[in-house]
Order: C-alpha cells, then sequence, then structure tokens
C-alpha cells in the first residue's frame, strides 16, 4: 500500500516480462520450417537458410502444372516447398538411393491436403535403367514399382530378371529366404504362408506403375533440382538427360566447392547455357520510426 500506482504497474510489469509465457502460433509454411530448422539443427538441412530455399525455388522456375525431378538431401524441405507452391497442380519426381524413400517429414509439417501430397511420387535410381530399355512385351508393367535394390534380390540374375522376381511378390507368396533377403521393403516380400497385409497392400497401391513411370520420366522434366551435401557430380550426369530442352537445372549445396567443380564440369559439356554460380547473403535490419540500421549481433 504505500507504494504509488505508478510503481505497482512498474512492478507487475516486470514480473510479467520474468514468468509470463506468451504463445504464438502460426500457420506452417515452408519459409517458417526452414526458419525453425536453421536455428535448431542447421545440419539436417544442409545450412540452408530462408533466403537460399526462395532462390533456389525461383531459379528453379518453379510453378503449377509442371514436372519437377528432384533428389532431396534436406530432409525434404525442398519437395515440400515445391508441393506447396504447386497446389495439386503438376508432378514432383522425389529420386532416392536404396531401398526406402528419401524422408520427406517437412511436407507433413505442413499438413498439406491430400491432393497436395499426391503431386509427389517416390522413384528408386534403380529404376532409370528400365526407362533407357525398350518396352518388353513379356513385362507386365502395371504392377506397382518396386523399391527394392534388383542386386539385394539374388545373385547373377539380369536386371529385367531381378526386377521380376521382387514384383512378383506382389500376387504371390515368397519364401521365408526371399522374404529375408528382400529387407525392408514393404510389401515386395511376404512371409511364408501368409499374404499381404491390408495395409502393406494399401501402400503398395498408392504407389505409381512402372508404366506411369516410365511415361512421366520419358517426357522430361520441365525443372531438376539436386540438393545434396557433397558432390553432385555423379548426380547430375545421371539425371541431365531427363530434362527436356529449355527447362532448368538448379542444385544446391551446403559448401561451395563442390559447386565450382560443377559449373566447371557444366561449361566443359557445352549441354546446358547460362551457367551461373550465386551465393547469398542474409542480413537482417531494425526498422524502427525515423532510424534503421542492421542488427549489430548477426
Amino acid at each position: 500500500d504505500a507504494k504509488t500506482q505508478y510503481s505497482q504497474l512498474k512492478y507487475l510489469l516486470r514480473k510479467q516480462r520474468k514468468f509470463l509465457v506468451h504463445v504464438r502460433l502460426y500457420r506452417p509454411t515452408a519459409s517458417i520450417l526452414c526458419k525453425v530448422y536453421f536455428q535448431r539443427n542447421p545440419h539436417n538441412i544442409l545450412s540452408m537458410r530462408v533466403d537460399a530455399l526462395a532462390l533456389l525455388l525461383t531459379m528453379a522456375n518453379i510453378r503449377a502444372n509442371t514436372q519437377v525431378m528432384i533428389i532431396d538431401h534436406a530432409l525434404g524441405l525442398v519437395v515440400a516447398a515445391i508441393a506447396e507452391r504447386m497446389q495439386g497442380c503438376g508432378r514432383i519426381l522425389n529420386m532416392f538411393t536404396g531401398h526406402t524413400p528419401s524422408q520427406v517429414e517437412m511436407a507433413k509439417f505442413l499438413n498439406l491436403s491430400n491432393e497436395n501430397m499426391d503431386v509427389i511420387k517416390h522413384v528408386p535410381m534403380h529404376f532409370l535403367p528400365m526407362v533407357d530399355k525398350p518396352d518388353d512385351p513379356n513385362d507386365d508393367d502395371s504392377l506397382p514399382v518396386s523399391y527394392a535394390i534388383p542386386s539385394l534380390i539374388s545373385g547373377g540374375s539380369t536386371a529385367q530378371e531381378l526386377m521380376e522376381t521382387s514384383e512378383g511378390a506382389l500376387r504371390t507368396k515368397r519364401t521365408r529366404n526371399e522374404s529375408d533377403a528382400q529387407g525392408d521393403d514393404i510389401g515386395d516380400a511376404s512371409p511364408q504362408g501368409k499374404d499381404i497385409t491390408p495395409s502393406e497392400r494399401k501402400s503398395l497401391m498408392t504407389r505409381p506403375t512402372r508404366r506411369d513411370l516410365k511415361h512421366w520420366i520419358r517426357a522430361g522434366c520441365d525443372s531438376l533440382v539436386v540438393v545434396v551435401k557433397h558432390d553432385s557430380i555423379p548426380v547430375v550426369d545421371v539425371l541431365l538427360k531427363y530434362l527436356i530442352p529449355s527447362g532448368t537445372l538448379t542444385v544446391f549445396s551446403p559448401s561451395i566447392q563442390p559447386l565450382a567443380e560443377l559449373h566447371y564440369a557444366l561449361c566443359q559439356t557445352q549441354l546446358v547455357t547460362r551457367v551461373q554460380l550465386n551465393e547469398t547473403s542474409l542480413l537482417n535490419h531494425q526498422v524502427l520510426q525515423g532510424r534503421t540500421h542492421p542488427f549489430m549481433t548477426d
């Protein structure tokens, strides 16, 4: 009671700043996720800032009703950003190595609708040799694509025989030895004497068929986006031929050396034009009434 009203208000404000917790809700967007991960776990997204992500989408000419081929090692951040911009109009061919698709958890964090998520099609890299070869009338291309690596199925067989063997598990039963050899490829193998479970069958039916994948890849892609940590030359060397004329090739790397080597290699091949090497910088400014200056702590 001895304190004045102004002193009491000042005391309450000081205690509020110390103990009161403010929670602000944001609608999830690709830019917000990029900022959050860059502050907490930058190595998970290859130290990609929001300005680098914006430049990447701009240089790749991402828009609706286009087909984009991408290999993303940044937890699917770029895949999610492209899907967010397309809004269900277009197609994203998410290339991956191994027998399981790369993580696209960022797309789930954006709370995208099923229509927007359906544009993402997972394509294993070992499927590309089948695209380059002529179609075999004996092949059943109506089956969903297999994620199993052919070399893990058996030894000494041709690639075509290995793919047929892995796809046969979608309609027939496997022996236990074949199931162990297949590993974690869901739906490509089933224990002896057991049919494929409903959840596995649903997962298989969401995969595109081999016929559709061949048609999409052979038609060519409007944009090729490569986001890798290390050397990108082998990846570009494999995927560049699937880019249509006047298409755009965009590559991101957390370090400048791999990009400089790729820049030199592309200039030597003379297969592309207007090769650019860009490095972004971000400086935050404090804007107040009557004065503006950069943040000195950045």
